[in-house]
């Protein structure tokens, strides 16, 4: 069974890949160029969209809308953050390598 699910996959990689080469994808991503290795290392998983890893807070969260009701109160707030592209192995990944890999504790 596992040739035949080497080429369904192989038929999606490919799938993928022409939909990345079919868009400006250094116009679209910022940096992808630079700090995204899927399809330039065989390690990383490749995937598309591009996957992000999302890190600290860098500024105080800006209120932009507050709507209040009888019940409850809505804040729509802008936040910006440290982040990075995702470069997964299926056991660690490149972006983050002082993250050892983690196995579940019971």
């Amino acid at each position: 069974m596992m040739p035949d699910f080497d080429k369904k996959c192989s038929v999606l990689a490919l799938e993928e890949k022409m939909k990345l080469d079919a868009i400006d994808v250094f116009e679209n991503f910022t940096g992808i160029e630079v700090n995204s290795m899927a399809y330039r290392n065989a390690e990383v998983i490749p995937h598309f969209p591009p996957k992000y890893i999302v890190g600290r807070m860098v500024e105080q969260p800006n209120e932009i809308l507050v709507e209040r009701h009888e019940l409850m109160s809505v804040k729509l707030r802008e936040v910006t953050l440290e982040w990075m592209y995702s470069n997964p192995t299926g056991l660690f990944n490149l972006s983050v390598p002082e993250k050892a890999y983690r196995t579940s504790t019971a």
